[in-house]
């Protein structure tokens, strides 16, 4: 797996950087650790500044007030863990490739706050927006990946759900499945995914050779 900084969420021993140093990054990973570790009843201005050891007047220098906060902290996170993993898999020149590099990447990924994203989103309108635009571009990419494996593109979209309603679920799973299980559970999954494909590809065969 390469190494991504943005897809770190740090704790808040590894986020105590000098008042001077903060950056508007600073706060949004902060925040981001904050929500994965208490949820977002915590996800307060006097709360952030406590653990970067800054003042009020800091974060108003990058933040406008907590919603505009909030906006910013979920633009961040969607590119963190989609925008900037599908850009690294379009390095890749052949499909398979690009197919295996977001299945190791993915799965390498940390859970994050992804789940506290997601049950947060079902009383907060921005972050069901943020989630829902999140989950499309996923399966948008997905599909198109699992397009040249698949019969058409409503078989590709359908693969490509499955198999993001497995790395979805598994993630949410206490205590998570460690990436060697993930790993071999989505192999499992390509797997039955092509002997399907494989069958139906003769069945297909023999109907037309039966009507000819």
């Amino acid at each position: 797996m390469v190494s991504n900084p943005d897809t770190t969420f740090p704790n808040e021993s590894e986020t105590q950087v000098s008042q001077s140093r903060l950056g508007r990054e600073d706060y949004l990973r902060e925040g981001l650790a904050i929500l994965e570790q208490d949820g977002p009843d915590h996800l307060r201005i006097d709360t952030l500044c406590r653990r970067l050891k800054a003042t009020k007047g800091s974060f108003y220098h990058h933040f406008s007030n907590r919603n505009g906060y909030i906006s910013a902290m979920l633009d961040f996170w969607e590119k963190a863990t989609t925008q900037h993993l599908i850009e690294a898999c379009e390095t890749e020149t052949q499909p398979s490739h690009r197919f295996e590099r977001l299945l190791t990447t993915s799965l390498a990924l940390p859970t994050g706050p992804e789940p506290a994203l997601r049950a947060w989103a079902q009383n907060h309108p921005d972050v069901a927006l943020a989630v829902a635009r999140t989950d499309q571009q996923r399966l948008e990419y997905i599909t198109g990946l699992c397009r040249p494996f698949s019969r058409d593109a409503e078989h590709a979209a359908l693969l490509a759900r499955i198999g993001y309603s497995v790395f979805v679920g598994a993630k949410h799973l206490a205590p998570p499945l460690d990436n060697d299980l993930l790993m071999r559970m989505d192999k499992e999954l390509t797997r039955l995914f092509v002997r399907t494909l494989d069958s139906d590809s003769q069945q297909t065969e023999a109907d037309e050779s039966r009507n000819e």
